[in-house]
Formats: structure tokens, sequence, C-alpha cells
């Protein structure tokens, strides 16, 4: 009886210790990214002096010279463009570094060794961090 109250007093502990490590990241991220953003968002609907400071209301004006711009679409384009050759890229070369991992070829040790310590490293780098015995890793 003794050891099962022990381990729910760990487990208690591990869910209120990562309760309050997701809190206090929600607290960062919200202060650090949403807060900006709808600032930014605001701040769009005018126009503003060299200085930051708020001139006069512009409405969605700036939206429509946007997205009738020429520039934007060419812009939008380039950028479609290249996120569909990177992830091609990056497909085609996961798929050739797997088929060679696959196959019995001198030094292929050496080969497997070196993509498996990335994730070795990563790992111990999670581990060092300062997550507690008490709680897995991949929740830190």
């Amino acid at each position: 009886m003794r050891r099962r109250d022990a381990m729910e007093r760990r487990v208690t502990f591990a869910r209120s210790e990562l309760g309050s490590r997701t809190s206090r990241a929600l607290f960062i991220f919200v202060v650090f990214v949403f807060i900006p953003l709808g600032r930014t968002f605001y701040l769009s609907f005018f126009n503003t002096r060299s200085t930051g400071v708020i001139s006069t209301f512009n409405g969605i004006d700036h939206y429509i010279d946007l997205v009738t711009s020429a520039t934007f679409r060419s812009s939008l384009l380039a950028t479609g463009t290249l996120c569909a050759l990177h992830r091609a890229l990056g497909i085609a070369l996961g798929l050739v570094l797997a088929v060679l991992l696959n196959q019995r070829l001198r030094g292929i040790s050496v080969f497997r060794t070196m993509m498996a310590s990335t994730i070795a490293i990563s790992a111990r780098s999670a581990r060092s961090s300062g997550c507690s015995s008490s709680i897995r890793a991949s929740a830190c």
C-alpha cells in the first residue's frame, strides 16, 4: 500500500511540474508573440510618421494595395515555388539516405553512426536541459 501511495505522489508531482512548466511557457509565448502580433495588426490600419507616431486612420487600403500589387504576387509565387522545391528535395534526399543506410557497403557502420549521432546528441541535450528524472524527456 505504501508503495502505491508513493507512486501516486510521484505521478501527481510530475503532472503538477509539467503543468507549471506549460503555464510558464504559455505565458511567455503570449507576451512575446501574441501581444506584438495583435499590436502589429492594429497598427496596420493606420498611417504612421517616420518616428512611429500614428497620424491617420487608413482602414484596409494598405491590404488592398498589397493584394493588387504585382510585386507581391510575384514574390508569393517565388515563395511557393521555393517551398515546393525544398519539400521535394528534402523527401528525395531522405529517401536516398534511407536506401544507403540499408545497403551492405564498406564503411556503412561509420555512416550509420554519423546519422544516428544527431538523434543521440539531441536526446542528450534535452536530458541535460533540466528535465527531472520523473518526467520523460519528450515532455520537457
